[in-house]
């Protein structure tokens, strides 16, 4: 009895550890006693009896036997082995240990049992997977933009849009633009010089319908299609030897549009034997297509900007030996003139403003990425996932960003449809605060309304418009004080304010708020481009409505815009 109470107690030590423990005699490698640990990692029946008595070989794996009693061999020896991230494959879960052998000796020197010692390392290495992964979507998506600056005709573009996904986030990639109701392959690219001749000759042989792509229908629709799992049982029939003969594994497929038509296809491929694209590399992808389609968008509108320039040369010497009708048309040559430098001037200011915006977010996550490698290598992993956490939302602005310009520019042009109904905006607000939820703290907003009030409006657009307002009244009205709505009929329309207790608006900037790009004075660093408020304006004029703001300063600021009534 009185041997047994400490065993118990260096058991319970033993069991309290964390880290696997086991111990072995070094002549036959038997186990003389292990922690519990050290048990849970044992594949069954050894799991629940132990493994206390019988040799290593007789409970590890037969194809790790050979590898593992040599390193054993070696610390019987006498020498002290460390082995780092091994990774360990136990009921279809893979984790990894940092593993240490060490011989334990006797008083006189002599070896006699082995100790093995084994830490779980699994979170270290899946947070250096994801910030590796993570770095690489971001490199996808800012040397992609370098390409599309940079290139001067549409043919290098896509040639170097192609190797900057090949050199980030793909093993193959193929870019096939529209022929009519066909795709014929532009673009293709692979690690594989065998696999690449191979989805060069199924895409140029037998060019892919409009909406689909090399696995069948519906995976280039919308917004874009991942394809995790990939098998060959599951592909439309006309692909199976294409997927078969490449070892496609996961696929993403985004359509590349402009003005509401799909023009091509960018699809991004990776072999069975690496990691499944997943939604951040989908997110990612898009990211990269919206700016293929501006930079496309903004070929044309040079070329259609050079001919008008060749054209009003032409006219100006015609004009200079006319009648005075001829004079007149060089005039409006003239003030076309004029107005094209102005509209280059405008173009220029806005390049500059983008470039400059554009590049905070980008430094900031290329930033926290190398904090968060430098703390990983440290082992600190709170201050490593922070700085990850840090590269997501600097990756979710830059999408903002995108999302404002295209926007902006679908309402200038008149693209943009909307989908009205008969909408009760007191419930629709606290739906949208509801989402708003997730990303900022809402709890100091205030609804009031005396009854519900049904406007004839699109619910995803004003979403976009309660949204804007919502966020600029929590992030520049005074912290803690209430973000009030108030929604009510007035004069035939629906009313709805949102009024915050900020620091207020110099009365000489009211007028220009809802201009494309204008910053107030006494606003705080803008994050953004200057359109949230701007496309609040298009937005409600879209709708038949009307915007304003009225402020004080010191005293805050309200924003009021009306709707139509359903009737």
């Amino acid at each position: 009895m009185e041997t047994s109470v400490p065993c118990q107690t260096q058991a319970s030590m033993m069991d309290a550890l964390p880290a696997g423990l086991c111990l072995m005699d070094v002549r036959e490698l038997r186990v003389i006693l292990h922690n519990y640990l050290y048990q849970s990692l044992l594949e069954e029946p050894y799991r629940q009896q132990g493994v206390v008595g019988l040799r290593l070989e007789e409970y590890i794996p037969g194809a790790d036997v050979a590898r593992v009693l040599d390193l054993y061999r070696q610390a019987a020896g006498g020498e002290t082995l460390e082995v780092s991230e091994v990774p360990y494959y136990c009921d279809e879960q893979m984790s990894f240990w940092d593993v240490h052998i060490a011989p334990v000796r006797s008083p006189s020197g002599v070896v006699e049992s082995l100790v093995t010692t084994m830490w779980d390392v699994t979170g270290r290495v899946l947070a250096r997977q994801e910030l590796q992964r993570a770095l690489n979507r971001e490199r996808l998506i800012s040397e992609s933009s370098r390409a599309l600056v940079e290139a001067v005709d549409v043919d290098t573009m896509l040639e170097r849009l192609a190797d900057c996904a090949m050199a980030t986030v793909a093993d193959g990639c193929a870019i096939y633009l529209s022929r009519d109701t066909l795709l014929g392959a532009t673009v293709v690219r692979h690690r594989d010089a065998f696999k690449q001749d191979a989805l060069r000759g199924a895409l140029t042989d037998r060019p892919v319908p409009l909406h689909e792509t090399i696995v069948g229908p519906g995976a280039a629709c919308d917004r874009g299609e991942l394809l995790r799992d990939l098998r060959v049982a599951d592909v439309d029939a006309r692909y199976r030897g294409t997927v078969a003969e490449l070892e496609l594994g996961s696929l993403v497929a985004v359509p590349l549009r402009t003005q509401e038509t799909t023009f091509g296809v960018l699809t991004l491929l990776r072999d069975q034997q690496s990691e499944p694209f997943c939604e951040k590399d989908l997110d990612a992808v898009r990211s990269v297509v919206t700016r293929i389609e501006l930079a496309i968008n903004n070929m044309r509108l040079l070329e259609t900007m050079r001919g008008m320039n060749q054209q009003l040369v032409i006219s100006t010497l015609e004009a200079q030996q006319t009648t005075e009708r001829e004079r007149e048309t060089r005039q409006e040559a003239q003030r076309l003139a004029l107005q094209l430098e102005e509209d280059r001037r405008r173009m220029e200011e806005m390049i500059h403003l983008i470039a400059h915006d554009v590049r905070q977010p980008i430094t900031v996550a290329r930033g926290q990425a190398q904090f968060a490698c430098r703390n990983l290598e440290r082992g600190d992993m709170a201050r490593a996932k922070a700085s990850i956490e840090a590269v997501e939302v600097a990756t979710r602005r830059l999408e903002t960003m995108i999302r404002d310009l295209v926007d902006s520019a679908r309402l200038e042009a008149g693209k943009l449809q909307l989908d009205r109904q008969p909408l009760d905006v007191v419930w629709f607000v606290g739906e949208v605060i509801g989402r708003l939820s997730f990303a900022l703290d809402v709890s100091q907003i205030r609804v009031e309304a005396a009854a519900p009030v049904v406007a004839y409006a699109d619910p995803n657009r004003l979403e976009r418009v309660i949204g804007n307002l919502l966020s600029n009244a929590l992030k520049y009205g005074t912290p803690g004080t209430p973000v009030t709505v108030h929604v009510d009929e007035h004069d035939g329309d629906a009313l709805v304010t949102v009024a915050d207790h900020g620091p207020g608006i110099p009365p000489q900037d009211l007028s220009r708020l809802f201009e494309r790009g204008f910053r107030s004075a006494g606003a705080h660093k803008a994050e953004g481009l200057g359109l949230g408020l701007y496309i609040v304006r298009l937005l409600v004029e879209a709708h038949g409505g009307r915007v304003w703001a009225e402020s004080e300063l010191g005293q805050g600021s309200t924003f009021c815009f009306t709707l139509p009534l359903a009737l």
